[in-house]
């Protein structure tokens, strides 16, 4: 099978199973023009004509390759990077990657901002991950510090509150035979894997009673030794 880095606009002239429906869509929605800038496309000739190419300039294989990216980005909520790591596994040619990526995001296939806010309601509202665990991943993902403050935003703090709450409470009834510093060093190291932040633990667990009302915030450097 060819990859589509192989196949040249002015000699394409099917479209695979993949993005047959919607090559049909090629004579009207893809041809409004890309904010691509001036540039030489390839394929044009020698000569340096400069203009701002549309969809059917880039031809059939760039329509599908779109159409095959946009059923990828309608599955579910995709970053940036994302995208451009599909993009390199179908072996598209590098000039396409940033008109594609674009137009994706003209069409709204694909928003980093929306990404983000998934990411970050899906991770503490079902999987109990505190904010520190949620902004690691995001940026693993190449999401920036700024798109990940505002996704925080949407942070619901009585639900984010309450989840810590079931899991150190569920967390403490699973650790029989432990009691006093000992089980508040467990449970603070616990909720801290979990991605919750450090005073918010020790709030919560004096909140909760767990381990009793002596001593004080246990932090990291006294817990080390801790088996």
């Amino acid at each position: 099978m060819l990859r589509y880095a192989q196949i040249a606009p002015s000699s394409f002239t099917g479209v695979n199973s993949g993005g047959a429906i919607w090559a049909s869509l090629a004579s009207g929605v893809f041809r409004s023009t890309l904010e691509a800038g001036s540039a030489d496309m390839p394929g044009f000739g020698s000569s340096a004509r400069k203009f701002t190419p549309t969809m059917k300039d880039f031809g059939p294989a760039f329509n599908t390759a779109y159409g095959t990216l946009a059923q990828h980005c309608s599955y579910r909520e995709r970053s940036t990077a994302d995208v451009r790591q599909k993009m390199e596994r179908m072996g598209l040619q590098a000039e396409w990657q940033d008109p594609l990526l674009e137009k994706l995001q003209q069409d709204g296939f694909q928003s980093e901002s929306r990404f983000a806010k998934a990411f970050t309601r899906d991770k503490y509202s079902l999987e109990d991950w505190g904010r520190i665990k949620i902004r690691q991943h995001l940026q693993q993902r190449g999401v920036s510090d700024a798109e990940v403050d505002r996704a925080f935003d949407h942070i619901e703090e009585e639900l984010y509150c309450s989840n810590l709450r079931r899991v150190l409470s569920r967390h403490a009834a699973g650790l029989k035979g432990h009691d006093g510093f000992a089980l508040r060093g467990r449970l603070y190291r616990f909720a801290l894997a979990r991605g919750y932040e450090p005073a918010l633990i020790w709030e919560m667990i004096r909140e909760l009673g767990l381990g009793g009302e002596d001593g004080d915030d246990p932090g990291e450097h006294e817990l080390a030794d801790e088996p």
